[in-house]
């Protein structure tokens, strides 16, 4: 069975056991009725189980990152690190000469653990050592493999991975048109003529172009009493924006409908690359933290600049002001780092922000 039909047969099997979860009668235990949560969590891990199996057959799988990851055990959170990838063909889009695999967005997610979800940002410019490369910008990282980019992950911040997910911003559009356009609430216009965007204050649906152009965003202005002026530039102002974006794609997600699910899933083909083992239970445990998290932790790494700007000199000749802009983890990462390394649940580090 080819992969389109694969993708029909699982789709056709979601909507069945849907509709047989949504009219079966509520269970019961020996000692009466199962609660209401109860309920809610039976069918909601059953329908992401189903989601998962259709979400399966459009998954592009790589042995790349397999053998960098850490074993999975069979009960409690899961940690996976996302990385968004913004490959486009040079000078597309942006006034930079932009060459090969770029990690625009660097994710810690701990899932699983209960109905919080965990999303910890390591910035791009964060210096790590690439085995076999020596040290480099996190971003930089993703020119030489996804296990790269794990064993770069694992090194700065000694926390064990699971599972390696890989997506193309350039489906960020397509998805969030498949949801109708997600919902900004914006105090001031933004525009950012370097990325195409341009969006006005107060509370408006996006579209997939325009969610996209917020998301490569660098160098944002904001209009303040007729002038417009530097918004949040450089890499700690983007993620922040990313986290913006993000957590409307979720609430998004959390209110879609079965048939919106599963244009999702058509939407994510060709554009999300996993790891051989994501499968199963733990491909279950990340659809239903994207469909069911009550919520959203979002947070960055704390970090520092490991130099001065103001006094740091570029080593290449003629000598003149300005760093390579490593930064490196500033002193409140370490009690985050420590949390996520004692495998705590969700809800737990989401207090530690």
């Amino acid at each position: 069975m080819g992969p389109r039909r694969r993708l029909t047969a699982a789709c056709a099997g979601a909507v069945l056991a849907l509709t047989l979860v949504r009219t079966a009668p509520v269970p019961w235990s020996p000692d009466g009725p199962v609660s209401g949560p109860a309920v809610a969590d039976l069918l909601t891990g059953t329908l992401s189980l189903l989601l998962a199996r259709t979400l399966d057959p459009v998954l592009t799988r790589t042995a790349a990152a397999t053998a960098a990851l850490d074993p999975s055990g069979r009960v409690g959170p899961v940690t996976v690190l996302v990385v968004g990838n913004d490959r486009r063909p040079d000078r597309v889009g942006s006034r930079r000469d932009i060459r090969g695999d770029r990690a625009d967005a660097v994710m810690l997610c701990v899932v699983g653990g209960g109905r919080n979800t965990v999303v910890l940002s390591l910035p791009r410019d964060l210096r790590v050592t690439v085995p076999g490369h020596g040290d480099g910008k996190l971003g930089g990282s993703l020119d030489y493999g996804p296990a790269a980019v794990v064993a770069a992950v694992r090194g700065v911040t000694r926390v064990p991975v699971q599972h390696y997910v890989e997506v193309r911003f350039a489906a960020v559009a397509r998805v969030v048109d498949r949801l109708g356009g997600i919902r900004l609430d914006l105090a001031a216009p933004v525009r950012d003529r370097a990325s195409g965007l341009h969006l006005a204050a107060g509370p408006q649906r996006v579209g997939g172009a325009a969610a996209l152009a917020w998301l490569r965003s660098r160098e944002p202005e904001r209009l303040v009493a007729g002038r417009w002026v530097a918004d949040s530039p450089g890499d700690i102002g983007r993620i922040d924006r990313q986290h913006v974006l993000l957590a409307a794609v979720a609430a998004a997600v959390a209110r879609a409908d079965l048939p919106t699910d599963l244009g999702l899933a058509a939407a994510a083909h060709g554009s999300v690359t996993v790891d051989d083992g994501l499968r199963g239970r733990d491909l279950a445990i990340v659809v239903a933290a994207l469909r069911g998290a009550e919520r959203w932790s979002w947070s960055t790494l704390p970090t520092e600049p490991e130099l001065d700007p103001a006094t740091a000199f570029s080593p290449f000749p003629p000598a003149h002001a300005g760093s390579v802009g490593y930064r490196r983890p500033a002193a409140p990462a370490d009690a985050i780092l420590r949390a996520l390394r004692a495998r705590t649940t969700p809800a737990s580090v989401g207090a530690l922000r």
